[in-house]
């Protein structure tokens, strides 16, 4: 009898070995699917740029577009006929173009907010960087603003809305190929009365994240 029950042990204890061997093989060789990360298109296009800015001994893309500040001479009826000199001012700009019709008294938003008081009327803002673009196609432009602004891509001019007035809009359509693109935009505020400029791309204003210098 103690030999039959000592069989019945070796034989459980066995099979119960068995089984453990049998799952930490099929723990080890089983294969587990890892969801492959998404990289947003915007960041595909930057880092495509800087790996060619890399090779030719180019500085990588920063955000944010490099904007300063123009006390012209007189009173100038436009930023075509302004006389500017040099900045007074240069500061780093990560937002978005946004600035509805207000009095010009408080200052532009898109200059830093201790400078404001300082610039309320008759001052230039010129902002330059890059602009991303993660697919070819056409786009729309609306840029609005009282007083002055001029819109350029690439070197040339796409929106001339320059001149003292009170809020205009203007707007253009370009293809623009994916990559990225030379961006520029003149602001002028004229006398002190209200201000205000609104820069859209395809109907939603231009999102900080595809503006780079």
């Amino acid at each position: 009898m103690f030999k039959v029950l000592m069989g019945l042990v070796i034989v459980m204890s066995l099979a119960g070995c068995g089984k453990d061997i049998h799952y930490v093989d099929r723990v080890v060789t089983e294969t587990v699917e890892v969801p492959a990360t998404k990289v947003p298109e915007i960041d595909k296009v930057v880092s495509e740029e800087n790996v060619y800015r890399t090779a030719v001994g180019q500085s990588l893309l920063s955000k944010g577009l490099k904007c300063s500040i123009y006390k012209p001479s007189g009173t100038p009826a436009s930023i075509a006929a302004a006389s500017l000199g040099s900045a007074q001012v240069t500061y780093t700009y990560e937002g978005t173009f946004n600035q509805l019709d207000s009095s010009a008294s408080t200052g532009l938003n898109i200059i830093p907010e201790g400078l404001r008081g300082l610039y309320t009327s008759w001052f230039v803002v010129r902002c330059e960087g890059l602009l991303i673009i993660t697919e070819t196609k056409n786009f729309t432009f609306d840029l609005a603003s009282d007083d002055g602004s001029v819109l350029y891509l690439d070197g040339s001019k796409l929106i001339d809305n320059d001149g003292n007035h009170a809020v205009v809009n203007k707007y253009a359509l370009k293809l623009l190929r994916r990559g990225v693109h030379t961006f520029r935009l003149d602001y002028m505020q004229g006398p002190a009365g209200n201000q205000a400029l609104i820069l859209k791309m395809n109907g939603e204003l231009i999102s900080s994240q595809v503006l780079y210098r």
